[in-house]
């Protein structure tokens, strides 16, 4: 019995040993999963490249001009699609002009009310003047006085220049005179002896003494009045440039009498007036209003702030259709068009802020009056909606068609990916040698598969065959 339990026993290997042939499999089938999986990943990465690409034949679509009546008929057929609704309120577009003073004072009178219409130029209000009339009149008070300063030292300078010429004739002379004398002392000296007596030959050297002395003192009394008439010519100079300081001083006294009077800088209406008679205005000051006027804006430009919830922010694009109404003017409506959206959203109101440019808006229409704005799909043909163009019709070939239904799905090619992907489209009742018109989904120039040699799918790999 002990002999058969230990040859059986025997007969198996070592538990040991099975668990080490384990741990050397282990590695082996790591690396085999990994492969494995890496060799999935690629084979569904690049799925598209490894798949045959199917071969296509396709067609563009042409923009045309839009013959008569064509126009009428694609309007109809387009139908924009309404997205959502939000409210806003008039305001100017895009602002309105502040009218302010530009130099302190009083109001003494003022010409317009809120509502009124003004022109470029028309006066709204008028300053107390009499602070400026009196500065004015110092200032010309100034300028007389410094043009009659300047007016003598011009006359001095004047006598100045004369006396310096007399000095030079003067000088002139002498210099002759002692040219003469020394002539005559030398003829005298250089005489035979008892020719020219002694007293006649000294009374010769004298005169030459005499008339050099009268000389040099002609030519100093030249150099004090050419100094002297330097120095004139220096006040004048002097007396020029004050009377330009104040004759400066004078136009900023009349720049500031001028603008006692405010004027409206644009054709308008007014929107806001500031002030009454006997307010004070002052230019530099913490308030903001402390130098305005009135506030005018203009009637032709106006435009509807929107805030648009953020449930429906996602909608909105810059060009973008819409429909304006107020109870201000029952039964009307006005075309609209998305301009300006703002780059942050209110948290408070859970709205982000929108402007529509109201196309040529009712003069009746005032400031923050609160409207209704519809907004509808874009008509651009730069979306893949309602693509009509003004004056401008698309169509396309009818090969590309699976039925003569006005709306269907036509074949796409991505000319970047070279897929295709399935696009529904809205069609006109107009054909024409071989295509119809279309009013939604595709953009001018696209192409679309007229014939396919083999089943298409979204995103499948296409092959265009040149034609």
């Amino acid at each position: 019995m002990e002999h058969d339990l230990s040859k059986t026993m025997a007969e198996f290997p070592a538990a040991g040993e099975k668990t080490s042939h384990r741990e050397r499999l282990r590695p082996l089938l790591l690396a085999v999963l990994l492969l494995g999986g890496m060799a999935a990943l690629l084979g569904y990465v690049f799925r598209a490249q490894l798949t045959p690409a199917v071969p296509v034949e396709t067609a563009r679509v042409v923009l045309l001009a839009q013959e008569e009546g064509a126009a009428e008929e694609r309007s109809a057929a387009a139908n924009p699609q309404l997205l959502f609704q939000a409210s806003g309120w008039v305001e100017p577009d895009p602002w309105h002009e502040s009218i302010a003073v530009k130099t302190d004072g009083y109001i003494e009178d003022v010409f317009v009310r809120e509502g009124d219409a003004v022109t470029n130029g028309q006066i709204l209000a008028t300053l107390d003047p009499a602070d400026h009339q009196l500065a004015l009149a110092e200032a010309d008070a100034n300028v007389r006085k410094q043009e009659a300063v300047l007016h003598s030292r011009k006359s001095i300078a004047d006598a100045e220049r004369k006396q310096v010429e007399a000095a030079r004739f003067k000088v002139e002379a002498a210099v002759a005179r002692l040219t003469r004398e020394r002539d005559t002392s030398e003829r005298y000296a250089n005489s035979s002896p008892g020719v020219i007596s002694h007293a006649d030959r000294v009374s010769a050297e004298q005169a030459v003494v005499e008339f050099e002395a009268e000389e040099k003192a002609a030519r100093a009394e030249l150099t004090a009045l050419e100094a002297r008439a330097l120095a004139a010519e220096a006040e004048i100079r002097v007396a020029a440039a004050a009377l330009a300081s104040v004759r400066e001083k004078r136009a900023i006294a009349q720049l500031a009498l001028d603008r006692t009077v405010v004027r409206s800088t644009m054709d308008g209406i007014i929107l806001r007036r500031f002030v009454k008679p006997g307010d004070k205005r002052v230019v530099m000051s913490d308030d903001p209003h402390s130098a305005h006027i009135a506030e005018v804006y203009n009637p032709e430009k106006l435009q509807v702030r929107v805030d648009v919830p953020l449930s429906e922010a996602g909608k909105l694009e810059i060009g973008q259709p819409t429909k304006i109404t107020t109870a201000m003017l029952p039964g009307r409506s006005f075309d609209g068009e998305v301009t300006a959206i703002t780059g942050q959203a209110d948290l408070q109101r859970n709205t982000l802020q929108a402007k529509v440019a109201i196309r040529e808006p009712d003069p009746r229409l005032r400031p923050d009056v609160l409207c209704r704005v519809e907004f509808y799909g874009m008509p651009a043909a730069g979306n893949s909606g309602n693509v009509s163009v003004s004056g401008y019709s698309l169509w396309i070939p009818q090969a590309a068609l699976q039925s003569d239904a006005s709306e269907q799905t036509v074949w796409v090619v991505d000319p970047l990916n070279h897929v295709a992907e399935p696009r529904a489209v809205r069609l006109t009742t107009a054909v024409k040698d071989g295509f119809r018109g279309v009013s939604e989904g595709v953009r001018a120039n696209e192409k679309v598969v007229v014939q396919a040699e083999g089943k298409l799918a979204d995103g499948v790999r296409v092959k265009e065959m040149s034609k």
